[in-house]
């Protein structure tokens, strides 16, 4: 197909969007509007997986020494905690420091700190965690080492964490599935009403011996051209609205993380740019298609 074959199906592509006007914004605003509820949810996913990521990655795990162990001993249990995989750093708190800061805690209930005359509070590491994916194994390991005596790390946070992000991330997934379906679906149909509004032009290009193929290139173009512009309306509304918000949060809720402040928002732009070319086109492709079957047999 030569350069002046794809003109001419491009000018008769506007031509035809023009006179389909209110039918053609129709369909350019649908794409527009199921791209950007798109955009938003990935963009919420992004900013709750984030979030997720961060306390799991901020959850810490105690160890505790047996309250006899020796200087010698502390240092063996520190080299063997430096080979446990998994651990993003750890902290040495002395038992004398812990019962500093216990009687500070308590200093206004001095009467029940007073009660006890020696310190009961062992020796410990707390241990950060770089993942808790593997915090189970973790703890088996740790318990084999000799000098630990206790291991605390909230179990049942850790396993609400994991069950959570586990539902999350399918049911994100299974989400944008139904997104992107039902964007699909919804573009079909309004492109098809356009299609369906020019049935009696489709007809005329059949009487006049206008090939399948021919009529099908002139609505795919159509459809091309309505994708394009629906595309281009969303990735303007979501970059803008997006650059809006981002500003405002740092500005008035800088405690709060935007995670997603860092999203590659070209690669997203493109990602929507690359879905509205597609539905717009195999939206039209399909439902010509359907078009030129029922002429047919007609």
């Amino acid at each position: 197909m030569n350069f002046r074959i794809i003109k001419f199906f491009i000018e008769e592509s506007i031509i035809s969007i023009k006179q389909n006007l209110l039918m053609s914004l129709v369909s350019i605003m649908t794409v527009s509007v199921s791209l950007i509820v798109l955009a938003a949810f990935t963009l919420l996913f992004i900013n709750i997986n984030g979030t997720i990521k961060n306390v799991s990655n901020n959850l810490t795990l105690t160890v505790y020494l047996d309250k006899n162990i020796t200087t010698t001993g502390i240092s063996k249990v520190q080299d063997q905690l430096m080979l446990v995989k998994g651990l993003n750093g750890m902290t040495f708190m002395p038992k004398e420091e812990a019962w500093r800061n216990l009687k500070e805690k308590f200093k206004y209930q001095s009467d029940v700190v007073g009660l006890i005359t020696n310190n009961p509070l062992p020796d410990s590491f707390t241990l950060k965690l770089a993942s808790i994916s593997d915090v189970d194994k973790m703890v088996k390991e740790l318990n084999l080492i000799e000098g630990i005596t206790d291991i605390r790390y909230g179990k049942g946070v850790v396993s609400r964490i994991r069950r959570f992000v586990q539902i999350f991330n399918y049911g994100g997934l299974a989400i944008v599935g139904f997104l992107l379906l039902a964007t699909f679906l919804i573009i079909i149909n309004t492109i098809n009403l356009t299609i369906l509004a020019k049935r009696k032009e489709v007809e005329i290009m059949k009487l006049v011996g206008a090939t399948n193929n021919y009529i099908k290139w002139s609505f795919m173009l159509e459809g091309f051209i309505i994708g394009f512009f629906g595309s281009i309306i969303a990735i303007i509304f979501v970059n803008s609205v997006f650059k809006i918000v981002t500003i405002n949060m740092q500005t008035y809720f800088p405690f709060i993380g935007l995670y997603s402040k860092n999203v590659n928002m070209l690669a997203l732009s493109s990602l929507l740019l690359v879905i509205g070319l597609f539905i717009g086109i195999l939206g039209s492709s399909i439902s010509i298609h359907v078009l030129l079957k029922s002429i047919i047999k007609k």
